[in-house]
């Protein structure tokens, strides 16, 4: 066996370990994508995870063509303008959502706990709005 093929050899192994990690990684953020789409009623889990897999595999094997085409473009600019309107978007979500109303106890946990342990209490022992014990 030649040195050469011996190169082009264990690239391959290389390339194909690669791809191997892009998919279990596709893979358990499929698992996510299921978890937390059966938690609500407005679009079934099956095309959540469908419209996941036609945006992110390509994106996880682009090739050299296709990083040519991205390259076109002002990435610096897309990646302020995009970062400037989610964080938008995440203050008004934010600022719209009334905790109390929510049915999850982990931000009301912490801020009892906290409070409890500041003021020489017990932070154990401490309730938050769903009745719940630290």
């Amino acid at each position: 066996m030649t040195l050469n093929k011996m190169k082009r050899l264990s690239l391959y192994k290389l390339l194909s370990f690669y791809n191997l990690f892009k998919i279990v990684l596709l893979g358990v953020n499929l698992l996510f994508v299921y978890k937390y789409s059966v938690r609500q009623n407005f679009i079934p889990a099956g095309l959540y995870m469908l419209v996941f897999i036609l945006i992110f595999t390509p994106i996880l094997f682009m090739n050299n063509f296709e990083i040519k085409f991205v390259n076109k473009f002002n990435l610096k600019k897309i990646y302020k303008i995009a970062s400037v309107l989610i964080a938008l978007v995440l203050f008004v979500i934010i600022y719209n959502i009334d905790g109390n109303k929510l049915n999850v106890d982990r931000w009301s946990a912490m801020d009892v706990g906290i409070e409890a342990l500041l003021h020489g209490n017990y932070p154990y022992t401490a309730t938050d709005h769903l009745n719940g014990r630290t």
